[in-house]
């Protein structure tokens, strides 16, 4: 075929290594032209108008970074697929705004709960009504006003409360939420006030006298008596409010404790509510020590 037979060894030869120079050189112009062209040679490359010279080094991560003139001038790049939402919500002008954060405390003092609340901030309203299981107890509460009371409760159980905004036209607002709270009586009254004992002079007899706490938790007072400094001993009187006695014109609050002549007694009062909660039993010692780093003789 096309007389290559006829041709000697030597040109036979020649031939295929000519050939395989020409592919040679073929196969590197393709790779010069097409495929190594395609890896970017030279740091000049730009993408989107941006300088990829330009793209920041970090060399101290910490807040400056991200407010770099080259970190701000990538990050607006970044933001082309986004937009930003706007909340807006329609409302009904002649309903009242309702109030929020609405939320029940218990004092710990037993049979009352703080029923607390936030104002709306649009004040279309004149009163506030506060629902209790589902009925109005309180219907008369103004416009300022931020919490409520409610007393006479039963310990122990969970009341579930709803506060409501009122307008001129006698329209609620439109909440449903319901709060609840459980009054329980773990915190005991104040202790007794202005305790005194007089030695009424017939070496038998000791007065001890005291004014009643200011606390609407006080049901009455316990009375104990020690021949030791600094211990509780036994209770000489319980459950008592004591005899109404006056001095200079003061009244309070004493019992005579009928004692052994020549023996140095001490006492010690403490207050109880109706729940058995006692006020505190410890003793102080030394009352006139103020300084705790003081020598105690």
């Amino acid at each position: 075929m096309f007389g290559i037979e006829k041709l000697s060894s030597t040109v036979k030869i020649i031939i295929v290594a000519v050939l395989i120079l020409m592919i040679a050189a073929s196969g590197y112009l393709v790779y010069t032209n097409f495929i190594a062209q395609k890896t970017p040679i030279g740091p000049t490359v730009q993408t989107q108008g941006v300088n990829l010279t330009n793209t920041p080094v970090v060399t101290k991560f910490d807040e400056g970074l991200f407010f770099s003139p080259q970190m701000l001038e990538l990050k607006k790049y970044g933001e082309w697929d986004y937009t930003k939402q706007y909340e807006a919500t329609a409302t009904d002008i002649n309903i009242p705004s309702e109030p929020t954060n609405i939320e029940v405390l218990n004092p710990g003092t037993g049979g009352k709960l703080y029923v607390f609340w936030q104002l709306p901030k649009n004040n279309n309203f004149k009163k506030i009504y506060i629902y209790r299981f589902g009925v109005i107890i309180k219907d008369n509460l103004l416009p300022t006003d931020t919490f409520y009371q409610d007393d006479g409760l039963q310990n122990g159980v969970t009341y579930y409360y709803l506060v409501k905004t009122v307008n001129e036209a006698n329209q609620e607002s439109e909440n449903k939420l319901q709060v609840s709270g459980t009054p329980t009586d773990i915190i005991p009254p104040l202790p007794p006030q202005n305790v005194q004992i007089t030695d009424k002079g017939d070496k038998t007899s000791l007065e001890i006298s005291w004014e009643a706490p200011n606390d609407p938790d006080f049901d009455f007072v316990r009375v104990y008596r020690s021949t030791q400094k600094g211990k509780l001993g036994i209770i000489i009187k319980d459950k008592t409010a004591g005899d109404l006695c006056s001095k200079n014109g003061k009244e309070y609050y004493c019992f005579v404790d009928k004692v052994t002549s020549g023996t140095t007694y001490y006492y010690t009062l403490t207050s109880l509510d109706a729940s058995g909660n006692e006020s505190s039993r410890r003793i102080l010692t030394n009352p006139a020590r103020s300084n705790p780093f003081e020598p105690q003789f």
